[in-house]
């Protein structure tokens, strides 16, 4: 008895150790079909299923669920409690109504390593596998402000997880399947999860906010990256 429970509890060990990556690799595997998908259609835009859109202040709760990893909950009722509160919410959530979405175009910053779907909506589904363009805001090229938010992810290089090494000056391209909109890096901030100023526009320049979680650990701000439109 002794020796099945040991062997089962080095399974469940490595069940729990290749989790994180086995779901890093569906990640890539995601990002990866989707841009492909986007390439090879003849659309413009390519529709896709996805949950209710989100705005800036929903934000909020898909930060702080973890890209990469659950929380585990101390034993005792008010873990269970807890739990099965969370089964509930998660299972309201997938009864509601699906919606169609598009794919926009590819979001990519070299210096860091970022290549990413573009996805109309910053939605908890879109932001499993790619950003998020912010319902309205501006579009990529277009006069305004054009937000976009994806997950910082805990693992390194991943998703917006090195956005804060960015700098004044610094390109962040988005491609689409008419255009190539090459920006360049001019503020750079730290802001509380409720400050929409984020999102101002002059109406006149051609500007992108890119939105990620900060800290990595907590998402208690956000860092803000701004950038405008090389003409």
């Amino acid at each position: 008895m002794r020796r099945i429970t040991a062997v089962l509890l080095i399974l469940i060990g490595l069940v729990l150790i290749a989790y994180p990556s086995g779901k890093n690799l569906y990640s890539d595997y995601m990002q990866k079909k989707i841009i492909r998908e986007w390439e090879a259609s003849g659309e413009e835009f390519l529709e896709i299923d996805n949950r209710a859109r989100n705005s800036l202040s929903q934000l909020t709760e898909i930060f702080e669920g973890s890209l990469d990893a659950a929380p585990i909950e101390a034993a005792g009722s008010a873990a269970k409690q807890t739990t099965g509160a969370k089964k509930k919410k998660h299972a309201n959530k997938d009864k509601e109504p699906k919606e169609k979405s598009h794919v926009l175009g590819v979001i990519e910053i070299k210096k860091i390593g970022v290549q990413l779907p573009l996805l109309e909506g910053a939605t908890t589904e879109n932001m499993k596998y790619g950003a998020g363009h912010l319902t309205g805001t501006a579009y990529p090229g277009e006069a305004g402000n054009a937000a976009i938010a994806a997950h910082r992810s805990r693992s390194f290089g991943r998703m917006f997880n090195r956005l804060g090494e960015l700098e004044s000056g610094d390109s962040i391209v988005i491609k689409n399947k008419q255009q190539t909109y090459k920006y360049k890096v001019f503020k750079i901030s730290i802001v509380t999860p409720v400050d929409t100023s984020v999102l101002r526009g002059n109406g006149d320049d051609r500007m992108l906010t890119l939105i990620t979680c900060d800290p990595v650990d907590t998402a208690t701000h956000r860092l803000i990256i701004h950038a405008k439109l090389v003409p």
